[in-house]
């Protein structure tokens, strides 16, 4: 519980820190709580933890998924975690490593999706204008950079 309230200032105090890892076992058991399967009881300190590491400019990695023979399980968890800012996540089993780089890693469909958006974006520079849309969606400053953050993932892991 302490290592959550002061998660920034742990992250930040040295340049040395490049990632910090979520710990549920070790959460649930300080706090003195059951970790159960939706991990409805570790969702605050875990996204607390996702933008305390953010805002200190370190990876936040998430903690291990434990029902190591349910890779669809896995699946949905690594997904929930990369929907709050996880870059990645421990694995307790060799078997689970495929399926956590599949989805910590950017989809073809992710790559072609920032790709359009960088292309409508500089069409609309071109054209005098400081946003757009494609597919109905608003593209603007914060959703380029997210695009082309996403771009040079994808091209810093080929």
């Amino acid at each position: 519980a302490m290592a959550i309230v002061h998660c920034y200032d742990i992250c930040a105090c040295s340049p040395r820190i490049v990632a910090v890892a979520f710990g549920a076992e070790d959460l649930t058991h300080d706090m003195g709580i059951e970790r159960t399967a939706d991990d409805s009881e570790v969702a605050l300190p875990r996204g607390l933890m996702c933008v305390a590491a953010r805002a200190a400019d370190v990876l936040a990695l998430d903690t291990p998924y434990f029902a190591f023979r349910d890779p669809e399980g896995l699946k949905q968890n690594a997904l929930a975690s990369k929907k709050i800012g996880f870059k990645g996540k421990f694995a307790i089993h060799p078997a689970q490593l495929e399926t956590i780089n599949e989805t910590f890693s950017p989809s073809p469909a992710e790559i072609d999706h920032a790709k359009a958006v960088v292309a409508a974006y500089e069409e609309a520079e071109r054209a005098g204008r400081g946003s757009t849309s494609l597919n109905g969606i608003v593209v603007d400053v914060p959703v380029v950079k997210r695009a082309r953050a996403l771009l040079e993932l994808a091209d810093a892991m080929r």
